[in-house]
């Protein structure tokens, strides 16, 4: 889920740096092919590079941080990750992605309250943003809030009826309460999407060992 949504910061970020930063826009473009290319320590030291240049806006600042943030959460480095983060969103408190991903570190952590308060702030600024609602009900399901969680699960397979993650948490869900069948229609429709997912397969398997037995 992370890895299409720094895409879509990409493409926020072309639209603007062509405009009001050119000269920071090869080392730029430099730390966005060095993050695809996979070498994330010159990801790094290219997006900080642009960072210290001193003529950029603060939106484009922003984006910079953010960048970053996402690169360093990658590589686990959490806390730096999270900084960065917050230093893009409070230049720039209008981004959604920006939410979603510092949501995303959040509930790498654990801190599934605040996960949750950025995927709602996310989803404030972007309520199509199908991602949002699946991941923070993953945090509801985290902290035993059952029925939120069931809610954002079915929030994103309307928004996104072709996205299997939210079909693979609702299986889950379901098969908790006992509904065995709802639990194995959604494991089966999240397998049928993406057939090579492992966890997908195992939780196909599992579920419909329960219902052939019953």
């Amino acid at each position: 889920m992370l890895w299409r949504n720094v895409l879509l910061i990409s493409g926020l970020v072309i639209s603007i740096i062509s405009t009001s930063w050119a000269g920071s826009v090869e080392d730029f473009n430099a730390g966005r092919q060095s993050y695809f290319k996979g070498d994330h320590d010159k990801a790094i030291e290219l997006f900080t590079k642009v960072i210290n240049d001193k003529n950029l806006s603060k939106k484009n600042l922003a984006n910079a941080y953010l960048w970053r943030g996402m690169v360093m959460m990658i590589m686990g480095e959490y806390e730096s990750a999270l900084r960065d983060m917050d230093k893009g969103i409070n230049l720039n408190p209008n981004d959604p992605i920006a939410y979603y991903n510092r949501g995303s570190t959040h509930r790498k952590f654990g801190h599934y309250k605040v996960a949750i308060s950025d995927y709602s702030k996310c989803i404030e600024f972007a309520p199509k943003k199908h991602g949002a609602f699946s991941l923070r009900g993953t945090c509801y399901e985290k902290l035993g809030q059952i029925e939120k969680a069931l809610g954002d699960y079915n929030t994103a397979i309307e928004l996104s009826p072709d996205s299997p993650a939210p079909y693979y948490h609702r299986a889950k869900v379901f098969a908790g309460k006992g509904l065995l069948q709802k639990a194995y229609n959604d494991a089966q429709k999240a397998l049928r999407l993406k057939p090579q997912n492992k966890r997908f397969q195992e939780l196909f398997n599992e579920i419909k060992a329960k219902v052939d037995t019953n």
